[in-house]
């Protein structure tokens, strides 16, 4: 699919007659007017899932870059409702099953879910089922989680962690882990 020739490139036709009703009028217009939304007559999370699973499929052979990423955004913010549900969990396995490694938006967007919540889903056994069916998706995780730590030194000599690395994740604020905050508030000396 990313390094293939698409025969659309050789022949300056787009054969849609294998593509969802719901996603070709989403493609339309996409190139119409840029607006699109979940159409696919349905209410089951599933199918609101897949939806922008095809539009996203269906952008990547068409070549239209902005409607890519527009599906991956809105794929996101979709399942970021719904990312404790079993439809999650088997959109995810469909993603990384049939889709190529090259669909980074997907991908990414998954990761990012994943990554949100992880606290929450580290507890449930359909995530643990789904990264040993998926254990593409458990190290890129990793690897994501990896590369958003920081470490952080705490430099006062009163404090019991002195010296003592920590990690702390990039949202919070940098200049000091927690435990130096509370050793600078308990400290009878002054920071060297």
């Amino acid at each position: 699919m990313c390094e293939s020739k698409f025969t659309e490139g050789t022949t300056n036709t787009i054969d849609l007659s294998e593509e969802s009703l719901h996603v070709v009028q989403a493609l339309v217009a996409f190139l119409y007017g840029g607006q699109i939304k979940n159409n696919c007559g349905s209410e089951e999370t599933l199918d609101k899932l897949n939806f922008w699973v095809e539009l996203y499929t269906l952008a990547h052979r068409t070549m239209v870059k902005k409607l890519l990423v527009r599906a991956a955004e809105k794929f996101q913010e979709e399942a970021e409702s719904v990312w404790d549900s079993a439809a999650f969990f088997e959109v995810c396995r469909m993603i990384y099953a049939r889709l190529p490694a090259c669909t980074t938006g997907l991908r990414g967007a998954v990761r990012a879910v994943v990554v949100k919540n992880l606290e929450l889903l580290g507890r449930k056994a359909e995530f643990e089922s789904l990264l040993q069916d998926v254990p593409e998706l458990g190290s890129e995780v990793a690897l994501r989680i990896a590369k958003s730590l920081t470490t952080v030194w705490c430099d006062n000599s009163n404090c019991k962690r002195y010296q003592e690395q920590w990690l702390q994740t990039t949202s919070v604020i940098k200049s000091m882990c927690s435990m130096c905050r509370q050793c600078q508030v308990k400290a009878v000396h002054p920071r060297p």
